[in-house]
């Protein structure tokens, strides 16, 4: 008998189905071992996915990356706003609070690389946009972010500089009841 199947778990697996492979693997790459073996045991009990399930998974997921994107571009009155005129004031409610605790999730993922070899974290990262480089930079100490920044290859550690300066330039002040860190 099956243990109870996880919704969160679920559609997530759910994605990585509907992605495909070659998105998938990416995405495998930036998790834990853990999640990669629950997700994986997931996939595999997945029989067929429903078209209505592929399309509300695939929805929420488009809803929640919106909401994480107003919030980078805007600070959070701005995407609460958007989202308030787009999903209704609870629908905006309901993505926030997700992106809030995805956000805090990854904080405390984030605060395990202080740990991490500025080497190994280089090659790990050089692949990945400046923007994502330099916001995973804002969540290390000094020593530890310039350690890593001399591990960067040449062409990208200059437009990672560049988005670090501008994200300690621009802090958003956060809206009621949402947390951001400081």
């Amino acid at each position: 008998m099956h243990a109870p199947v996880n919704p969160g778990l679920q559609k997530a697996a759910i994605l990585l189905v509907l992605l495909g492979e070659d998105s998938a693997s990416q995405i495998y790459r930036n998790l834990g071992e853990t999640d990669v073996q629950r997700l994986t045991q997931c996939i595999a009990e997945l029989e067929h996915v429903k078209p209505e399930m592929a399309v509300s998974v695939l929805e929420e997921y488009y809803q929640l990356t919106l909401t994480q994107s107003y919030l980078a571009t805007g600070g959070p009155e701005y995407a609460e706003k958007l989202l308030v005129k787009a999903f209704g004031q609870q629908g905006a409610k309901q993505l926030l609070e997700q992106v809030s605790k995805t956000m805090e999730m990854s904080m405390v993922r984030l605060d395990n690389l202080e740990n991490a070899d500025p080497q190994q974290l280089a090659k790990f990262l050089e692949i990945e946009h400046p923007q994502t480089i330099a916001l995973i930079l804002a969540h290390l100490n000094a020593r530890q972010a310039s350690a890593l920044l001399v591990c960067l290859p040449e062409e990208i550690r200059a437009e990672t500089i560049k988005r670090l300066a501008q994200l300690r330039n621009s802090r958003p002040r956060c809206a009621e009841g949402f947390s951001c860190a400081a």
